[in-house]
């Protein structure tokens, strides 16, 4: 993704032999955002930017409309927290990856968490910035009701793939997929969140060393289908 509605969140690790505070700035279309450095695979460090906008909160007059672009920022973001999950009927499938995890507030919708929640929930990477990368983007699953990108811990699977891993959260439930004609109400926000998230990556991931022209969608689930829906729906087009 992304609450009672979604959260936008992008997370990125990257592995460098070695590193710097510089090392740790990115500079993304909308602002410069600092990460942090793990170091879960002995010998590789993981550069983690997590909860990097790559929309704006839909929350009020935006619950029920389309992905808008993030406002930009002056200095640099810090984004070295995991990001929060977008509101849901309960969070039982969350707690099976993050027990404890309970943020999903009307407040991580707000301006103070807003690098946690409008834009690609999670990106990892392992890479140079040599700008040759490839990178995969993860589509949670639960049902398009449940779930967060966090739940898959992409630093482990970019250290020892040494690709990008890019993971999003998008609107669920009534919030992503809801249908009323009369209301106006299509049913495809979660959809058109997860091709913003897309256009976001397409944008910016030479930043964090991965090649544009190098993406592959992947889901599990839920995610696995809407992986296909992005794959022959129109609206991807140019993506």
């Amino acid at each position: 993704m992304l609450s009672v509605c979604l959260c936008f969140v992008v997370v990125v690790y990257s592995v460098r032999l070695c590193s710097s505070e510089e090392d740790l700035i990115v500079q993304t279309t909308y602002g410069r955002i600092r990460g942090v450095v793990t170091e879960r695979i002995p010998g590789k460090r993981i550069h983690s930017f997590l909860g990097v906008p790559y929309a704006t909160p839909p929350v009020n007059e935006l619950r029920f409309e389309r992905p808008m672009p993030p406002t930009s920022w002056e200095g640099v973001r810090y984004a070295q927290k995991l990001p929060p999950a977008c509101i849901q009927s309960d969070m039982m499938y969350i707690d099976e990856y993050f027990p404890g995890f309970e943020d999903t507030s009307e407040d991580s919708k707000t301006d103070r968490f807003v690098l946690a929640i409008a834009a690609l929930p999670y990106l990892q990477v392992e890479s140079n910035r040599s700008g040759n990368t490839s990178v995969l983007v993860f589509v949670h699953g639960g049902s398009n009701r449940d779930g967060m990108g966090s739940m898959l811990e992409g630093d482990i699977l970019a250290g020892h793939g040494g690709i990008i891993v890019v993971t999003i959260n998008y609107r669920l439930g009534i919030y992503g997929f809801v249908a009323a004609k009369d209301e106006g109400l299509d049913g495809t926000y979660g959809f058109l969140d997860q091709i913003e998230a897309l256009k976001w990556v397409k944008s910016n991931i030479d930043q964090f060393g991965g090649n544009s022209n190098m993406i592959t969608i992947h889901g599990h689930s839920a995610g696995a289908a809407n992986v296909g829906f992005l794959s022959t729906s129109p609206m991807s087009k140019g993506v």
